[in-house]
């Protein structure tokens, strides 16, 4: 073998390493589950650095019983979505399920059952009789929430609604009248008027399961352990 041979070997060999070792590092990446979350108290927040919630404890205990990989991670509540909904390893929670989301989706719930509810102001009080009269008010929704699109499957006109992403931009704008109900998680009202927040509870507007929304690419054996190891968290729970 002359000198230009064994280089040409030596390449090729290299070559062949360097593939492998890309290839290895793929593997190593594709095998950890992308677990992505918002700031949405009680359900899934961080404190102190550290993120924490009803949702966070249950899919931690989940995840335990798993042989699974993966990460955790708190985003604001566009970017979480849309990364569940462009990468093939990625789930979002807490995820209300909703008939445009089913089919978006590989599903794992429920981390909880929750209510969807208009809100008023203490101050200015509604006393809807019917879900229908609220309809002549003025709403305020958090953008990108599942409410917009709940209220427009009942018959509100979306371009009517007042949207803001952050709850205390709308709050604020209900206090000093200028929005008439507000649409929450129950749960979160709740966590509002433990704070003092001077609000009433006018309706229900619906119930839904709370969740991971999983991306549509990942296996369908990843998500049925998933389903399965949540099962066996929920009835721990109820113990």
């Amino acid at each position: 073998m002359t000198l230009y041979d064994q280089r040409v070997s030596h390449k090729a060999k290299f070559g062949l390493w360097l593939a492998l070792v890309v290839f290895m590092t793929a593997t190593a990446r594709a095998d950890i589950i992308s677990l992505v979350t918002e700031n949405y108290p009680p359900f899934n927040y961080k404190k102190n650095d550290k993120i924490m919630g009803t949702s966070v404890e249950q899919v931690r205990a989940m995840m335990a019983l798993t042989d699974f990989e993966y990460s955790l991670k708190v985003y604001p509540w566009k970017r979480a979505y849309h990364e569940a909904l462009s990468d093939p390893l990625t789930c979002v929670f807490t995820t209300a399920q909703t008939e445009e989301r089913l089919p978006l989706f590989h599903w794992v719930l429920p981390l909880s059952i929750n209510r969807s509810i208009l809100v008023a102001s203490k101050n200015h009080p509604i006393h809807l009789e019917t879900l229908d009269e609220a309809k002549q008010y003025r709403i305020g929704v958090q953008s990108g929430f599942a409410d917009i699109s709940i209220l427009a499957h009942k018959g509100f006109d979306v371009e009517k609604l007042t949207t803001y992403v952050h709850l205390k931009k709308l709050l604020g704008l209900l206090q000093v009248g200028r929005l008439d109900l507000v649409a929450m998680a129950e749960s979160r009202y709740q966590e509002l008027i433990a704070e003092g927040q001077a609000l009433q509870q006018e309706h229900v507007i619906t119930e839904m399961k709370m969740g991971l929304a999983c991306n549509k690419g990942m296996s369908v054996e990843i998500i049925n352990k998933m389903q399965e190891a949540l099962i066996k968290v929920r009835a721990e729970m109820k113990n």
